[in-house]
């Protein structure tokens, strides 16, 4: 039956690929939208300019979100032995629900708070499925603060941010390299794109534009670190829970910093960033030596205590994009310092990460982009590949994806794929769906995602979660 389902779905993937097939290409001409990470318009600009001709027919107080029912069946896992977690069939009929309140008491002043809340009922359904606690507790209930924030726009030009919110630096929808500020929902990879998978944070944040450029500053006061997989995950590495997180606090002396200056000129983006902060992504670190304690006739030992911890980083990094005609050329690097890790104490190590890629919008309805990304450590050493985090000294990234919208724009169709190492020797994952909207509120999605094991850690384990997901949403 695996077999069976897994020649399904690929199939499914290659009968999509072959729809782009007879789609024709439009003339050739610059698209608007190829340039435009630069262009949007800030809100607090755009309600300026409406109340003048839609004062009194819009109410400052907005209520928007989404309720949406999710349910996921695993067709890749065998039958486990006795006593360990049945991960076959379904494993999720979760509702979720996403609210946001936008208050505008001025023309230049916006207040926004929003929230995620959602309670999967597997766990009562399959309360005998052997979940670990750990897993229970991380996917079962959620209820969170989203972004919320006061936005203010005391002059032309200027605009300052202070609350929870998500700062989008680069240019790639499917790698990260500049893009540090925010950490993300990590726990079932290759699922969600990243647009969807990051976390908010408290930061303060001022821009200021002066013509066609843009200087930001910001302050990071919430440390936040990426969402994993719990102990007893279906995603999760490890045959043993982890060991505890040493949790830093939102202080000031733990406070980051970014800075970014940025500008749209014709044809061409650029944008510079520098931040210090916090990795998202933690490392394994001694918590407490070993002890050796005399004692007659032996001596007693005590092993000793791991902890996971977080390095402060610094990046310093920039962007590029050069638009010709429907193609978007992009290109991102960034190199970052401060990594620590367990075989290697005492010293911080540096990494370069590079990002190229190339987006094409050339054929009706239809967006393609590759992205190929490299992260180099300039001082690694061989005994860092026996580190828990498997640190190669060089690792590569290859992610494409293919978009398309039809029967005017009501059903749209995504392929995503990504290879990690050598075309995947360390692992990959490809992911189709295809999302119907009934009414403008109300849209169906089913999709599917297929991993393959490489010589990576984490996705030696992957390799047995091909799912097929179903979500029925309805906007407000």
């Amino acid at each position: 039956m695996t077999k069976l389902c897994r020649t399904a779905l690929l199939g499914c993937f290659a009968v999509a690929l072959l729809l782009f097939a007879p789609l024709r290409a439009p003339a050739q001409e610059s698209s608007p939208s190829l340039l435009g990470g630069f262009d949007e318009e800030s809100p607090l600009a755009s309600s300026e300019q409406a109340s003048g001709d839609e004062q009194g027919k819009t109410l400052p107080v907005r209520l928007s979100g989404y309720a949406r029912l999710c349910t996921l069946y695993d067709f890749g896992h065998s039958a486990p032995d006795p006593g360990w977690t049945d991960f076959r069939g379904f494993q999720r009929l979760r509702p979720e629900l996403f609210a946001e309140l936008t208050f505008d008491p001025a023309s230049t002043v916006r207040l926004k708070a929003s929230g995620k809340f959602w309670h999967d009922f597997i766990f009562d359904i399959r309360d005998s499925n052997n979940y670990s606690q750990q897993y229970i507790d991380d996917m079962e209930n959620r209820a969170e603060l989203w972004e919320a924030f006061v936005q203010a726009s005391p002059k032309p030009g200027l605009e300052i941010k202070v609350g929870r919110q998500i700062v989008v630096w680069g240019n790639s929808e499917n790698l990260r390299v500049t893009d540090v500020l925010n950490p993300l929902d990590m726990r079932e990879i290759g699922m969600t794109d990243i647009e969807d998978l990051r976390l908010p944070i408290f930061m303060s944040k001022v821009d200021l534009v002066v013509s066609k450029v843009t200087a930001s500053a910001l302050a990071i006061h919430e440390i936040r670190s990426d969402w994993v997989d719990a102990f007893g995950s279906p995603y999760s590495p490890y045959p043993f829970p982890p060991p505890k997180s040493d949790e830093l606090s939102d202080s000031i002396e733990n406070t980051g910093f970014g800075f970014s200056l940025s500008g749209r000129f014709t044809g061409f983006d650029a944008a510079f960033y520098a931040a210090d902060y916090y990795d998202h992504t933690s490392h394994i670190a001694v918590a407490r030596p070993m002890r050796i304690i005399p004692a007659f006739p032996l001596p007693v030992i005590i092993p000793p205590e791991y902890e996971r911890q977080y390095s402060k980083l610094n990046m310093f990094g920039g962007m590029a994009n050069i638009a010709v005609g429907n193609t978007l050329l992009k290109v991102e690097a960034a190199f970052k310092d401060g990594f620590e890790f367990l075989l290697v104490p005492g010293q911080k190590k540096s990494r370069l990460d590079t990002l190229a890629g190339i987006e094409y919008s050339g054929i009706t309805d239809t967006e393609i982009s590759v992205d190929y990304s490299v992260q180099y450590y300039l001082d690694w050493e061989p005994i860092m590949a026996y580190t828990p985090e498997d640190i190669r000294q060089s690792e590569s990234y290859l992610a494409a994806r293919v978009t398309h919208d039809m029967l005017h724009d009501t059903l749209h169709l995504t392929v995503v794929g990504m290879l990690i190492g050598d075309w995947g020797s360390d692992g990959w994952f490809a992911r189709a769906q295809v999302e119907y909207d009934w009414t403008d509120d109300f849209s169906t999605m089913l999709g599917g995602v297929l991993y393959g094991s490489g010589d990576m850690n984490l996705f030696q384990y992957l390799d047995d979660n091909d799912r097929i997901f179903l979500n029925l949403k309805y906007s407000f």
